[in-house]
């Protein structure tokens, strides 16, 4: 786990005490239409904020804002706490790390079938589940949130190439990480069926997304690279959205 991510954690746990004691004060119950237990289903759209720039010719790089749909399962096992599964899919093109670029490395099979099946590479998902603290206030119940998640941010290589000089190139790169997700969302209660969602979270890996590169005449080695990139699988999503309450409890 990265040390900047490992600094964040006890700021989160410590948010979420001062909250828990803050609970009692800022919830204004009153017969309001949020129930003390209750399953749902939520559906967002929104978008993904990404950092543009990689460290290295070998990763491709992401462009600084994508297209996210979302869904989640949400379960109020009790007036405190809610626990929550969701999937998202993130729209977005990448471009191709330098070192595959066709005018270095001329045009391969590789190539063709990557350019028949693009629009398939630019949908990439993204799973988490996790925990929020329920906040409250009359018809509104703010939700600090805290989870896991495991994210596609490319769907990676494995090229093995001959190089016009006779060089085989032998390229691999590996984007999908597991991370950690942290952010606030909000349910505004509409009715005692449903909800309408805002909601913005952060997502760090735990493991850098990362790209290798050997230069190999016969079986000897001429050259070798490898680049491991935190910035790669870092992202922001922001998103609005609708839900649908069931099983509820007052």
């Amino acid at each position: 786990m990265p040390i900047h991510c490992l600094r964040t954690l006890p700021f989160l746990f410590l948010l979420f005490a001062v909250l828990s004691a803050k609970a009692q004060s800022l919830s204004i119950n009153n017969q309001s239409r949020i129930p003390q237990k209750y399953g749902s289903f939520n559906l967002s759209a929104g978008m993904i904020f990404m950092p543009a720039k990689t460290a290295s010719h070998l990763l491709g790089q992401r462009p600084s804002v994508g297209f996210h749909q979302g869904y989640r399962f949400n379960y109020a096992f009790n007036k405190d706490w809610l626990a929550y599964g969701a999937l998202g899919i993130n729209y977005y093109r990448s471009q191709r790390p330098a070192i595959l670029d066709p005018t270095a490395i001329g045009i391969h099979a590789e190539d063709i079938l990557e350019a028949i099946f693009r629009p398939i590479e630019n949908i990439k998902p993204t799973l988490d589940a996790g925990v929020m603290y329920r906040l409250k206030i009359k018809n509104w119940e703010i939700l600090p949130a805290l989870g896991f998640s495991y994210t596609v941010d490319d769907w990676g290589r494995d090229r093995e190439l001959t190089l016009d000089n006779g060089v085989h190139l032998h390229y691999k790169m590996q984007g999908d990480v597991p991370g950690i997700k942290w952010g606030v969302n909000a349910h505004y209660w509409v009715s005692k069926k449903a909800m309408l969602l805002l909601g913005l979270q952060a997502e760090q890996p735990l493991q850098k997304p990362n790209a290798s590169a050997i230069y190999l005449r016969g079986d000897d080695i001429m050259k070798s690279e490898k680049i491991r990139s935190s910035a790669y699988g870092r992202n922001l999503y922001f998103e609005v959205g609708y839900g649908f309450s069931f099983a509820r409890r007052y």
